[in-house]
């Protein structure tokens, strides 16, 4: 992940102070979604410092604590689609190291991080972007719509296309019990 000096030395235009709070607040949040869509811990670190420098360049004095997390949003999605355009798709498991999605929906309990790293990493970019910003962080359905430009029944598809990407991906490693209680979209 970017360090601290680093960080601060590029955000210039506000206080470090204030910088460090922001990028303290917000990092392994950013972090753990670069580091779950592109799969590889060089350029999660890589993506979370550009989506921080960015937002934190564009960011205007007396800005409120939601308008920041806003921005961070907006940002980390712009930059995660471009990411995962440029990356073939993958279908083998890739070291995600020790960040874990944050708010693990329980049908998946029963299953290993390692089936789980594999299975997701087989979903499509733009349906796994879905998937996580939903069931792993919990953002709701309208805040999805909003960050992702697309209309609400769109996103509705992608996340249940996810699911189910998720759901045969995990059948077909052998975990039938992690699939019983499915969630139906949202």
């Amino acid at each position: 992940m970017a360090s601290r000096a680093q960080f601060q030395f590029t955000s210039s235009s506000h206080t470090d102070e204030v910088c460090t709070r922001i990028f303290d607040q917000h990092r392994k949040r950013v972090h753990a979604l670069c580091l779950w869509m592109l799969g590889e811990k060089d350029s999660a670190d890589r993506l979370t410092q550009m989506v921080f420098i960015g937002c934190l360049r564009q960011l205007q004095p007396g800005v409120q604590a939601a308008d920041v997390e806003e921005q961070i949003d907006r940002f980390l999605i712009f930059h995660l689609r471009a990411a995962v355009q440029e990356q073939p798709r993958r279908h083998s498991p890739s070291p995600l190291g020790r960040d874990r999605p944050r708010n693990r929906v329980p049908y998946l309990r029963s299953v290993s991080d390692g089936r789980l790293v594999s299975a997701i990493q087989t979903v499509e970019p733009i349906e796994r972007l879905t998937l996580l910003l939903h069931d792993w962080q919990g953002y709701a359905m309208e805040r999805i719509v909003d960050l992702m430009g697309a209309e609400a029944p769109v996103c509705r598809q992608r996340l249940l296309h996810a699911r189910l990407q998720l759901r045969r991906a995990l059948l077909r490693d052998g975990a039938p019990h992690a699939v019983l209680g499915f969630p139906a979209p949202a």
